[in-house]
């Protein structure tokens, strides 16, 4: 089985992410920013998963592919690329914060 190079990236909105964390307390999910170390140490998402997009591939083990996982970035390019190779990597239930940590 082939799998795609490009493959269909799903926005979720700020609003929306904040929703389903509130309904979503046990945290059966997880939240990845591949921003520089830098950025996220200046300030980041509580809880979330740092890997920088340059490290992703390397270092997936990090991450539970058999959870739904919100990837986000400073504005949403960097996070938009992230999840394009999760799935590559076999991560199915994947979203992108469309305007990153800006709409946050």
């Amino acid at each position: 089985m082939s799998k795609k190079l490009f493959s269909t990236v799903i926005d979720i909105t700020a609003a929306s992410l904040k929703r389903f964390i509130r309904k979503n307390p046990l945290k059966n999910y997880q939240i990845l920013d591949v921003r520089r170390p830098l950025e996220y140490e200046t300030t980041h998402i509580p809880g979330s998963i740092h890997i920088c997009l340059r490290n992703l591939t390397k270092n997936k083990d990090r991450l539970n592919e058999n959870r739904t996982t919100f990837v986000y970035c400073a504005t949403g390019l960097r996070s938009k690329a992230a999840c394009q190779i999760l799935n590559t990597l076999g991560f199915s239930d994947v979203f992108n914060l469309s305007g990153g940590l800006k709409a946050w």
